[in-house]
């Protein structure tokens, strides 16, 4: 697991565990349509198309905000609710992004 060389060290280490990470999460597909995993794809190109995209942005957009609600609505200047209200508005904002291209597709080709 672990490449020695006496020269670079921890840097050869450390960089031997990103190359295991990198490849455990290149592994991973959370993308289910073709046009998703598209590598060269452009960003607009991929938005309002996939439903299974926009079921998880809806799940962990609603368990973000139900998360705040519930733990950090009391202390809301503390450093973890601002980073979850963070997250939250930015599922938020793709999901509705996604709705927004969605809903443009289709009055588009019903036009």
């Amino acid at each position: 697991m672990f490449e020695s060389n006496i020269d670079n060290g921890v840097e050869v280490q450390c960089h031997c565990y990103l190359q295991h990470f990198t490849f455990f999460i290149s592994g991973l597909t959370l993308m289910g349509c073709t046009t998703c995993r598209d590598k060269h794809a452009r960003f607009k190109q991929k938005l309002g198309r996939c439903k299974q995209c926009m079921w998880q942005l809806t799940a962990l957009s609603l368990f973000s905000w139900l998360v705040w609600g519930w733990r950090y609505r009391e202390q809301p200047t503390s450093v973890e609710s601002i980073t979850l209200i963070f997250a939250a508005s930015a599922f938020s904002a793709l999901l509705l992004t996604h709705f927004v291209v969605a809903l443009h597709r289709y009055l588009k080709k019903k036009a």
